[in-house]
């Protein structure tokens, strides 16, 4: 409520539209409930520390996958491949036993002490398949007025450095 009164440029009305269901709560206890349901799901999580581990547990990412459709993507917030190195690699191991695709996207995100954040995004469809025609077409057709992200950056955003990818065993 307090980010919706005083921060609305950041949602730009997000929490108007129609699709938006802002649930907070249990998530493991959620997606329980849903089976072949959501396109996309959002996991902007707590640190899974005591008893948030389950966010990140290989059982709460089959439920995911049951309640996502067959096309269906997850997007889990990672922290910082800079200093939760083993945070991201668990949350990608896992993710990797439940889908078939996994990527780890890096962005900038200002709020954090370090100024970075990671984003793996797993499906059951190749994510390295998807073509940047496909996504600058889809991209356009949105019209979205949006200040960082761009089709250039989705696929940029991929590109991490040989020691990471080394410390991260992908």
């Amino acid at each position: 409520d307090v980010s919706q009164k005083y921060l609305p440029s950041i949602s730009k009305g997000a929490f108007k539209d129609k699709r938006v269901e802002l649930v907070i709560g249990d998530g493991v206890k959620f997606v329980k409930n849903y089976k072949n349901f959501f396109d996309v799901i959002i996991l902007d999580l707590s640190d899974p520390w005591g008893p948030a581990r389950k966010v990140i547990s290989l059982r709460f990412y089959q439920g995911v996958k049951r309640a996502l459709k067959k096309n269906g993507t997850i997007s889990v917030q990672g922290g910082c491949l800079f200093s939760q190195i083993k945070l991201a690699s668990i949350i990608f191991h896992r993710l990797k036993r439940v889908f078939s695709s996994v990527v780890i996207h890096e962005a900038p995100v200002l709020l954090y002490d370090v100024g970075e954040s990671n984003f793996t995004v797993a499906a059951n469809f190749s994510l390295r398949k998807v073509t940047f025609k496909e996504i600058e077409k889809k991209f356009k057709k949105l019209k979205l007025d949006l200040k960082y992200y761009k089709p250039k950056i989705h696929f940029a955003s991929t590109v991490l450095p040989d020691y990471l990818i080394r410390e991260l065993k992908i």
